[in-house]
């Protein structure tokens, strides 16, 4: 949606014109959420295998079961700091403060199940309100795990106003039982609210009105054309988009979510300037984390806890038309960073917030990562097996989907601000950008009273699933390809191109209905034949024949796949100490055949402090002066691949390899995907 808006509002070739085609792959945009399997294979050449619901690094990071549901039990926030005196307070268990599971993540991680019998009877004997009150005491970023009546009951979501009728008009009270509803936007404007409704017109209802604008055209009812222009399109000189070009973004974000933000805006031709707080991200998974993440931006490091950081940063402020941030609001509180302090001094500034649970509410002064957020929004409830409790799905997907809100805010606020001159500031939730992936869930149940659990990969009516297949290469097994066959046609050519025609008449899989009530041999009979061949080969079998079909990739097969190669998904970037490494564009869009590259390598961190600061207007001893009183690090100091960082992080992937979360580690991924510099 936002690039047909680029297309349509923000996009201008040098003659002026717009252009006519805009191309959106799923397979690509599906893949830069993978960020996280990525960078652990560039960093350190481990192949992640499927583990319950976990991400790397450390544990816990699942949803346990509590007295009415579940929470999700997630290390996250300020709290999770003094890990061991927090959650040992949390079950009322002090005493556990010194105890190795508590005081050691490496011992967790080795000895889950010893933990899980330690804080399992207290949850279970809380309510989830009661984990969720208490943990949020404690500042530890826990989740909720709501099915889809919690969430229309959800008192944070009613004072946020996401819940709508029909007609646009917001639900005042709980949502669950006023029947149909719609959610609201996932971005709050604060100076140009987004519109709800009006109602959904009815099938058909406006084929006349169409009819007759063609007929006005001089079109005889035929459909017509789009606007834009045929031929090559040029962005401009630098092959950015013209709109951006001399915007000034400022990058005060952390993790993920923002940091895709501030990143789509830097190769869609803005200059951003990524404000480093106090220390770099020395992280278990590599400088290629970071990369992926920092690509196209320069860097500045301050300390905002220091008065004199804080001042820096104003002065960068002034020069900035966009400001980027998602820490949550109680920081950037603290920091006297919140668009209530900007605003006067700053008119034409468009700050973008992302947080967990929005700006206010409730719930707004609540720690949140991804982890975390996926199930608070409720698709954990809907993901699972039958008869089974909810799980996450093993990646962060809710970041990028929340990033990618943040970037749609700001160009609806930049348009406004070209008309009017005046900034605004964009409260952007994660939950409430992920809720709308329920949708249908939600009308189920608000017009049918159904509610869902998790059902694997089953849809009535089709046979779908992903099935175990033969590890042809050797290289640790865990191979599987997805097929997913909706209706008779492709479920006949799929018998065929297997060569099972005999299923055809086999009154048991006869119909869909027969097929849905079966499918438990139906998975026997297919995953006895997908065993015997490789994954790509069922794959391609099966598209020949016209069958929904992919291979499972494992991230060096993401990274080699000739699709993504040929569609130029991955930039080589230059990587401090390691050399030109793959990370894949945040803006997978192409304009008449254009792609948008990284544009710059990650820059080393605080490298461009003194430039920006002397662009401010500040000499250079004032700059020394400032920045006395910051401790920042510096990189002469180390580097990203210092012995004993390595060592740590060797050490760590070990432990993942005995509990069976790694599947392999490739001694030769750096001969194969990175090029010396």
């Amino acid at each position: 949606r936002f690039a047909v808006i680029l297309r349509d509002r923000m996009v201008e070739s040098r003659s002026g014109a717009r252009p006519g085609f805009v191309d959106v792959s799923i397979h690509e945009s599906l893949t830069l959420t993978d960020d996280h399997n990525l960078s652990v294979y560039l960093g350190s050449g481990y192949i992640r295998r499927r583990f319950y619901s976990q991400i790397l690094p450390g544990y816990p990071s699942d949803i346990f079961a509590c007295k009415d549901g579940y929470v999700a039990f997630v290390t996250a926030g300020r709290g999770g700091r003094d890990f061991a005196g927090n959650v040992s307070k949390l079950i009322d268990r002090p005493e556990l403060e010194t105890h190795p599971l508590f005081t050691s993540m490496r011992e967790r991680v080795l000895r889950q199940r010893e933990f899980d019998a330690i804080v399992k009877p207290w949850l279970e004997s809380h309510t989830k309100e009661e984990v969720f009150r208490r943990a949020g005491e404690l500042e530890l970023g826990f989740g909720e795990v709501p099915d889809v009546r919690d969430l229309l009951a959800d008192e944070h979501l009613r004072v946020r106003g996401l819940w709508h009728r029909d007609d646009g008009s917001v639900i005042e009270e709980s949502a669950d039982g006023v029947g149909w509803v719609q959610t609201g936007p996932p971005a709050k404007l604060s100076e140009t609210p987004m519109r709800v409704g009006p109602a959904a017109p009815r099938l058909g209802e406006g084929n006349d009105e169409l009819l007759r604008a063609a007929e006005t055209a001089g079109l005889s009812g035929a459909a017509g054309r789009s606007g834009g222009t045929s031929g090559a399109w040029t962005a401009s000189d630098s092959g950015r988009l013209r709109f951006f070009e001399g915007l000034r973004v400022v990058d005060l974000s952390r993790g993920w979510t923002g940091s895709l933000a501030g990143r789509v805006l830097a190769e869609l031709g803005a200059d951003v300037v990524k404000v480093e707080y106090a220390r770099p991200p020395h992280t278990s998974i590599s400088p290629a984390y970071f990369t992926v993440r920092q690509a196209s931006k320069r860097s500045v490091a301050l300390d905002l806890r220091t008065e004199s950081g804080r001042e820096l940063m104003l002065r960068l402020l002034a020069r900035a038309d966009v400001f980027v941030e998602n820490f949550p609001p109680r920081v950037m509180e603290q920091f006297r960073l919140r668009y209530a302090d900007l605003r006067e001094r700053f008119p034409r500034l468009v700050m973008c917030s992302i947080a967990g649970y929005g700006q206010d509410g409730p719930n707004g002064y609540r720690p949140a990562l991804g982890m975390t957020m996926e199930p608070a929004s409720g698709p954990a409830s809907v993901t699972g097996y039958a008869g089974e409790g909810p799980l996450k799905t093993g990646q962060t997907w809710v970041d990028p989907y929340a990033g990618f809100h943040g970037v749609g805010g700001v160009l609806a606020a930049l348009r406004h601000r070209e008309e009017t001159g005046v900034g605004q500031h964009i409260d952007v939730s994660m939950q409430e950008s992920t809720v709308p992936t329920l949708d249908w869930f939600i009308a189920d149940y608000t017009l049918n009273g159904r509610l869902h659990g998790g059902d694997g990969n089953r849809r009535p009516g089709m046979v779908r699933g992903t099935y175990r297949c033969r590890d042809e290469a050797g290289r640790g097994g865990d191979d599987w390809v997805s097929i997913s066959l909706r209706d008779d046609g492709e479920w006949e050519a799929f018998c065929r191109a297997t060569g099972h025609e005999g299923w055809l008449s086999e009154p048991r899989y006869v119909d869909a209905e027969a097929r849905t009530a079966h499918h438990d041999e139906l998975d026997e009979l297919i995953t006895a034949w997908t065993s015997e061949r490789s994954k790509f080969a069922v794959a391609a079998l099966l598209q020949s024949a016209g069958v929904p079909a992919g291979a499972v990739l494992k991230a060096d097969e993401v990274l080699s796949d000739p699709q993504l190669a040929a569609r130029e998904l991955f930039d080589r970037v230059p990587v401090l100490d390691l050399g030109r490494v793959p990370i894949q564009r945040y803006f997978p869009v192409k304009f008449d055949g254009l792609g948008l590259s990284t544009k710059t390598p990650v820059a080393r961190f605080g490298e461009h402090t003194v430039e920006e600061l002397r662009a401010t207007g500040l000499s250079d001893e004032e700059i020394r002066s400032a920045m006395a009183g910051q401790e920042l690090f510096d990189m002469s100091e180390g580097s990203w691949h210092h012995p004993e960082l390595k060592a740590a992080r060797e050490q760590e992937f070990l432990d993942y390899l005995q509990i069976g979360s790694v599947l392999r580690r490739d001694a030769d991924y750096l001969e194969r995907f990175v090029e010396a510099e």
